[in-house]
C-alpha cells in the first residue's frame, strides 16, 4: 500500500517564504526542572531513556516520520513517509561548559532556530541542553512552519508531556510506514487532484446560487475587509530600525509577566489579554524608535504596523496550519498609557470587525486550485512587495496546568517564531501555568542591544499596570526591575 498527503496551500506559503536567511521554522524551548537523582554529572534523563520515550509517543503524529516530496511536471509538494526514519538523527545533546548561564541558551536558541533544515528528512529536531544553570536542562523543539502553526505546536507539547511527574512509560516500537508511490502514481494522483479542485470550485459557484442572499452578505464583508487591507497597506512607510534586509545572525530575549497581573488589568480596564500585550509593544515600540532617531512629531505621521496570527479552526482538521493574518497599526506615537491601552484596544476591536482576517483567508483558499508556479510567483509578491507589516506579534494560550518530562517539571517555555523578509523583529506570546512567556527574536544587526528592548518592555508593562490600577508605583517598580523611562534606552 502506498501513501502520500498534498499540502495545503496554507501550509505551502512557508516553503515559499523560505529564504538563505530566513528558514521558515517555529521553535519552542522549555526549561524543565530535574528531581533528584539522575546521577551526579546529569540532570537532563538519559539519551536512550528519553529517545524511546519520544518514540512511544510519535505514532500519534504520522508527520513527524514524514518528509517532502513533489509531484513530477507541477512539483506540488507532498509529504510521503521517510523509509530511512532515524529518530537519533533528529534528537541531539550538548552540555555548555563552567560558567554559562540563561543568556548562553538563549543565544545558542537562536542560532538553531536558524539552521536550515535537512529537506531530505522530516522537518523537525530536538535539542537537548545541559549546563546553563545547576538542576536545570532544556529541550529546544524545532518544526517547519510548513508542517504546524503555533496552535498545533502546543497540542504537540500537550501530548509530549504529562499532568503529573512519573518514571515509567510503556514503550512501543514505531509501526512500519507504508511504502511511498511511484512517480507515475504521483503524477496521476496530482491529475485527479486538479479534477477534483475544479469540480469542487465549480460545486461552490452551483451552491453559492442556491443561497444568493448569504453569498452576496459573505461577499460584502471580505470585500470590505480586503478594502480596509488594501487601505493600511498602501499607507507609506517611514524608514525606521524595524524595516531593514535580515542577515545571517539572530539574537534572543526572553521575559516573563505574571498573569494576574494582566488580568488586574483588565479588571480596571476591560479587554482581552492580547489588548495589553500590543498596548505594551506599542508603548515599548515608540520609545525605541525615538531613541533610534524617529522623532515624536514623526511618528504621528507614519504607520507601524503589526501582523497578528488569527485562529481558522472550526474543529479538528488535522495537521498544518490554520490561520490567517490581521494587521493593525500601532499607536506608537502615544506615551500616556491608558491612552496607549484604550487606542489598542479600539484598534484591534476596528480590525476584527473589518473581516479582514476572513478576506485573506478566502484569497489563499482561492490558492488552492492554481497552477503551482502562479501561487510561488503571488507568494513572492506579497512577500517582496506588499510588505503590509512592520512586525509579527503572536499570543498563544498554552497549557494553564504545570506539566511534565518523565520526573522533570516545565518550568519555562518560551515560543519562537520566524523572522519573514524584511523584518528584523517579531515577539510570540505563551501562556502557562499563570505565567505569560514572552520571546523577541531579531536579526542581530538590525536592532542591536536586544536586552535593552527587553528591558524597555518590562518597562511599558509596568507603567500601564500602575496607571490601570490607579497607582503611580514608580519607586517599587523601578526596584523591581531596575528601568526608569525616563532614560534612554534601545540600540
Amino acid at each position: 500500500m502506498t501513501s502520500y498527503e498534498r499540502l495545503k496551500n496554507a501550509d505551502v506559503v512557508f516553503l515559499d517564504a523560505e529564504g538563505e536567511w530566513n528558514a521558515m521554522q517555529i521553535g519552542l524551548c522549555m526549561i524543565f526542572k530535574q528531581s533528584p537523582g539522575p546521577g551526579p554529572n546529569r540532570c537532563a534523563p538519559d539519551p536512550d531513556r528519553l529517545l524511546g520515550f519520544i518514540e512511544s509517543r510519535l505514532d500519534r503524529y504520522p508527520r513527524y516520520r514524514q518528509k517532502l516530496a513533489k509531484t513530477p511536471i507541477e512539483k506540488w509538494p507532498v509529504w510521503v513517509g521517510d523509509l530511512d526514519f532515524d529518530l537519533r538523527r533528529h534528537v541531539r545533546y550538548e552540555r555548555f561548559g563552567p560558567g554559562s548561564d540563561e543568556t548562553a541558551l538563549q543565544d545558542r536558541c537562536a542560532v538553531f532556530v536558524a539552521e536550515p533544515m535537512d529537506f531530505d528528512h522530516p522537518l523537525w529536531a530536538i535539542l537537548v541542553v545541559e549546563g546553563f544553570a545547576k538542576d536545570r536542562f532544556a529541550l529546544v523543539v524545532k518544526a517547519h512552519h510548513c508542517m504546524v502553526d503555533g496552535i498545533e505546536g502546543v497540542e504537540l507539547l500537550h501530548s509530549l508531556l504529562d499532568v503529573e511527574e512519573h518514571s515509567d512509560f510503556l514503550h512501543k516500537p514505531l509501526r512500519p510506514l507504508d511504502e511511498n508511490p511511484s512517480w507515475a502514481s504521483l503524477a496521476l494522483s496530482n491529475g485527479m487532484d486538479r479534477a477534483r479542485a475544479f469540480i469542487d470550485l465549480a460545486r461552490g459557484a452551483l451552491d453559492a446560487a442556491r443561497r444568493p442572499a448569504e453569498v452576496i452578505d459573505r461577499f460584502v464583508d471580505h470585500s470590505l475587509g480586503l478594502l480596509h487591507f488594501l487601505e493600511l497597506a498602501r499607507k507609506p512607510k517611514y524608514p525606521t530600525a524595524l524595516d531593514a534586509p535580515t542577515g545571517p545572525e539572530r539574537s534572543i530575549e526572553w521575559m516573563t509577566t505574571d498573569l494576574n497581573r494582566f488580568r488586574e488589568i483588565q479588571q480596571h480596564r476591560g479587554g482581552t489579554i492580547n489588548d495589553v500585550v500590543l498596548a505594551t509593544l506599542s508603548l515599548a515600540l515608540g520609545r525605541f524608535l525615538e531613541t533610534n532617531g524617529v522623532s515624536l512629531e514623526d511618528q504621528r505621521s507614519m504607520a507601524i504596523h503589526a501582523a497578528i496570527p488569527v485562529d481558522r479552526r472550526r474543529a479538528r482538521t488535522g495537521g498544518g496550519n490554520h490561520i490567517s493574518l490581521m494587521f493593525a497599526p500601532l499607536p506608537i506615537a502615544e506615551r500616556d498609557p491608558l491612552v496607549v491601552l484604550d487606542k489598542t484596544r479600539m484598534i484591534l476591536a476596528a480590525s476584527k470587525a473589518s473581516h479582514m482576517s476572513d478576506a485573506l483567508a478566502s484569497i489563499l483558499d482561492a490558492t488552492e486550485w492554481m497552477p503551482r508556479p502562479v501561487a510561488h510567483a503571488l507568494t513572492r509578491l506579497a512577500l517582496t512587495r506588499v510588505h503590509p507589516a512592520n512586525l509579527v506579534v503572536t499570543n498563544v494560550r498554552g497549557p494553564a496546568q504545570p506539566l511534565y518530562l518523565l520526573e522533570a517539571s516545565l518550568e519555562s517555555t518560551y515560543p519562537i517564531v520566524p523572522l519573514l523578509p524584511g523584518h528584523v523583529l517579531n515577539i510570540a506570546v505563551l501562556s502557562y501555568a499563570g505565567r505569560l512567556f514572552w520571546t523577541f527574536h531579531a536579526d542581530a544587526f538590525g536592532i542591536g542591544d536586544i536586552t535593552a528592548w527587553s528591558k524597555e518592555v518590562q518597562c511599558a508593562f509596568e507603567e500601564i499596570h500602575a496607571a490601570a490600577a490607579g497607582t503611580r508605583a514608580r519607586q517599587n517598580r523601578d526596584e523591581r526591575h531596575g528601568c526608569d523611562p525616563s532614560a534612554p534606552l534601545g540600540a
